[in-house]
């Protein structure tokens, strides 16, 4: 073998087979991590194979559907036995892998049955605050089989993945507690597993950074996570969480030079131009985000996220209409690919119509059909349904709507 060779490392069939392997014995989490090696390993060495490269993108689709119809079962068992927060965490995380409509409709019906199960639960029990020892105890999170620890790792790259399993179980309980929001328990469990594996224990580091920042101390994260990215330099997610302590801070400079500072291959990747453009629009430095966000689709092509982003930059300068034709694009490119539309895009595409005096039927329905996804803001929407009532001179609608979003506001005041 070649010197060049060597240094080149595996082919993307190589990874493919890999993942084929993965795939065929149920494996779907790991499948779907070498399909996606395989697709950078080809970028770098075939970039014009595309042939090749939507075959080894359908199969990641397949590998993301697959790994959440396993946690859709998995769910399901855990609501049998009445393990409603774990059901629920891992119906959360299918929902997040899957672009399938009706998964994602099967999945919002199951955690909806989740919460009237508790709701009643709840109505059951007796609101008697007992004292002694045991109202002291501090929450252990034990799972039958480390399920729900699994599921949570079973998405991570292999290396971080298989470190994580490795560090014990102080580490375990800590990286459940911290994915429950129990912060205060999780920094003290972590930071133990962090002695516990030293030396070595690398990747712990950023779960303490992940605590800290969830505990409003962004300094404390800030020193952690720098050394965090220190040792870690390839690792993208290391930038992410320090740039939020940075954010937090408001040393948008500091985030800058971070991102700066990483080598080349990551600096150029999109996850860190998002992070960049992200640094200047909190900056407030919107005429500068614009231009990188518009220099970013010469350069790389359409991408939908930077789309989104430059437009909600529009918005910030003011430019409603740039930002509405925006919102508008990644409607049409949602539609033209048969994925499910992000509530936030219809949201932002028709606020922005009404802002620029669009009042038609098809906004109409468009915030007809928000009320019915986003439930927590039918209130905003059944006023916005309103006044396009108003102004389309049907006052009997128009009055009707308003008073469905004022018994909404009355009952969440009164809530």
């Amino acid at each position: 073998m070649g010197l060049f060779k060597f240094f080149s490392g595996k082919d993307p069939e190589e990874y493919e087979k890999q993942g084929d392997a993965y795939f065929d014995i149920g494996e779907f989490g790991a499948a779907k991590l070498k399909y996606e090696n395989a697709l950078h390993k080809l970028k770098k060495k075939r970039p014009d194979d595309t042939g090749y490269a939507n075959r080894l993108q359908l199969k990641i689709v397949r590998s993301r559907e697959s790994l959440a119809r396993a946690h859709l079962e998995r769910g399901e068992e855990w609501m049998t036995l009445e393990l409603y927060d774990d059901a629920e965490d891992i119906f959360l995380l299918a929902s997040e892998l899957t672009e399938n409509d009706e998964l994602k409709d099967a999945l919002e019906e199951l955690l909806r049955e989740i919460q009237r199960r508790k709701r009643a639960g709840m109505r059951e029990e007796s609101p008697v605050i007992t004292g002694g020892e045991d109202a002291t105890e501090k929450p252990v999170y034990h799972h039958e089989g480390d399920e729900y620890f699994t599921a949570l790792v079973n998405t991570l790259p292999d290396e971080i993945r298989h470190a994580y399993l490795s560090y014990g179980d102080t580490f375990k309980e800590g990286y459940v507690a911290l994915n429950r929001g129990d912060y205060e328990r999780a920094l003290e469990l972590l930071t133990n597993a962090q002695e516990e594996n030293s030396p070595g224990g690398n990747h712990i580091v950023f779960e303490i950074g992940t605590a800290c920042l969830n505990l409003g101390r962004p300094e404390e994260a800030r020193n952690i996570l720098e050394e965090y990215v220190r040792e870690n330099p390839a690792l993208l997610r290391g930038y992410h969480l320090l740039c939020e302590a940075l954010w937090e801070t408001e040393a948008f400079d500091d985030a800058h030079d971070v991102l700066r500072s990483s080598p080349p291959e990551v600096r150029h990747t999109l996850h860190m131009k998002l992070l960049e453009g992200e640094t200047l629009y909190r900056a407030g430095r919107y005429e500068q985000a614009e231009s990188f966000y518009n220099d970013c689709l010469n350069t790389d092509g359409w991408n939908e996220t930077i789309v989104r982003n430059l437009a909600l930059t529009c918005e910030a300068l003011g430019k409603t209409g740039k930002a509405h034709d925006l919102y508008g694009e990644i409607m049409n490119e949602c539609r033209q690919c048969r994925t499910r539309l992000d509530p936030f895009i219809k949201s932002r595409y028709a606020d922005t119509a009404v802002e620029l005096g669009n009042m038609t039927g098809g906004i109409l329905e468009i915030y007809l059909s928000l009320a019915e996804e986003v439930p927590e803001e039918r209130a905003r929407y059944f006023r916005k349904i309103s006044r396009i009532y108003t102004a389309q001179g049907h006052e009997n609608e128009s009055l009707r709507y308003l008073a469905f979003a004022e018994r909404l506001e009355d009952e969440e005041g009164s809530g």
